[in-house]
């Protein structure tokens, strides 16, 4: 997959970029976005930047052995031209599993929704599922969800947004002890601290967004 900085009018930091035989030869390009939190909202640029939380608060993952959503976050593209998404997706997305004490654990999955958005309606256009990720009760473990996702046809047009939507799933197992938690890391500069501390699995959710060109 090639990478494309910013383009066809995303914002201040727009540049035009030339398509190479390669692209021509699949009608495809792709513009690499980083997913990260501003002061009030979730951000998605196609630039890194530093996300005021690294990580996610700590989300709760009590509720029993059927799978609840426990998490939802929007990212929105604004577009101030058309564009046309098209061909096969790929997002990443970390986690810290925390297991409870007292043999809690818990299974964790993330469900992905690429949407059209005017500012007040969404429309469905696709989505995905990752694997089931299972923790260890009173242990730390560090997953990252890789998601396929083949985007149809579509055509966003200028002055609306393109919504990607992380749903959260999660179901616990045993009744005793402290609930299992989960962190998602949403952190473009992919930083570490003193609670995330895998170097291995960065806190930073990429997504691969596929552009169709015209030969």
């Amino acid at each position: 997959m090639s990478r494309v900085p910013d383009f066809f009018g995303l914002g201040a930091d727009t540049n035009l970029t030339s398509v190479d035989f390669a692209d021509m030869a699949t009608g495809e390009k792709f513009i690499t976005y980083y997913f990260g939190k501003g002061t009030s909202l979730f951000l998605a640029k196609p630039n890194t930047f530093y996300s005021e939380d690294i990580y996610s608060d700590a989300i709760n993952c009590g509720g029993g052995g059927t799978f609840l959503r426990k998490a939802e976050y929007d990212f929105d593209i604004a577009l101030n031209s058309q564009m046309v998404l098209w061909g096969s997706s790929l997002i990443t997305i970390p986690m810290m599993m925390i297991g409870g004490a007292s043999d809690m654990y818990n299974d964790a999955y993330f469900c992905v929704y690429v949407r059209k958005y005017n500012g007040s309606a969404e429309t469905h256009v696709v989505s995905g599922s990752s694997t089931i990720f299972t923790g260890t009760a009173a242990t730390t473990l560090y997953k990252r969800a890789t998601l396929p996702i083949t985007i149809p046809q579509t055509t966003f047009n200028e002055g609306s947004y393109i919504r990607i939507t992380l749903e959260l799933w999660t179901r616990s197992y045993n009744s005793a002890g402290s609930s299992p938690t989960i962190r998602i890391g949403h952190d473009p500069m992919a930083r570490t601290d003193a609670v995330w501390t895998n170097t291995t699995i960065l806190p930073n959710i990429v997504f691969n967004m596929p552009i169709k060109v015209s030969s």
